[in-house]
């Protein structure tokens, strides 16, 4: 995490000062993530189930008119319909349907925008996250007995992140802004056992964006 860090700071400042002379924008952000992970070789695949993602964006014109950076601090919470726990002792079997499974995380997307028309923007960039809270998984027995456990996580994700961001002017320096995203992880994590899991994620976000 400390070498991402660096090199995204080192990222940053190197952009900020290629774009020093051009307006910089400030954006503000929420919406739903629907996170649909691969988990292999588990018969019991993730399904999706929909969380929320509040975040700011800072960014500046590279090129104006053509090409422009951003970077982003998201708080993401991610949930899914998770796999049976393996090893559980209970009274009871676990209803598989029921199982549901979230937690936090930190999420840092650096995106490249083109301009192509003034209202649409397409992006593509990387992607940091990092969990940020306990795994609260929650399930239901046979007997009906509803549960609730947390336990520590330590995952970290990195990967491709792929955007098309849509602007409607407000006032000259404020606009609505829509944004749609796709997170494509690249680092396999440990998942309940010998499993592991790759992040895929879709994100509908709304909000605001300053001109300054």
């Amino acid at each position: 995490m400390r070498s991402f860090l660096k090199s995204a700071i080192l990222g940053v400042m190197f952009l900020a000062l290629s774009s020093a002379a051009h307006a910089f924008e400030l954006g503000a952000f929420g919406g739903f993530n629907f996170e649909k992970s691969d988990v292999s070789p588990s018969s019991n695949p993730l399904s999706t189930k929909s969380g929320f993602t509040i975040g700011a964006t800072v960014g500046a014109d590279l090129v104006p008119m053509m090409l422009s950076w951003e970077i982003g601090l998201y708080n993401v919470k991610r949930k899914t319909g998770g796999a049976v726990p393996a090893g559980k002792s209970i009274s009871g079997s676990i209803d598989s349907s029921s199982v549901r499974e979230s937690y936090n995380a930190l999420e840092i997307p650096l995106v490249l925008r083109l301009k192509p028309i003034p209202f649409l923007s397409p992006g593509l960039g990387f992607f940091y996250s990092a969990s940020g809270s306990d795994l609260t998984t929650e399930y239901n027995t046979s007997g009906g007995t509803e549960v609730s456990e947390k336990s520590p996580i330590d995952r970290d994700d990195y990967g491709l992140v792929a955007s098309i961001q849509a602007r409607f002017p407000l006032i000259p320096t404020l606009s609505f802004t829509i944004d749609g995203r796709y997170l494509l992880g690249l680092k396999e994590n440990p998942y309940h056992g010998s499993n592991v899991v790759k992040l895929r994620e879709l994100q509908v976000l709304g909000g605001v964006t300053f001109s300054l």
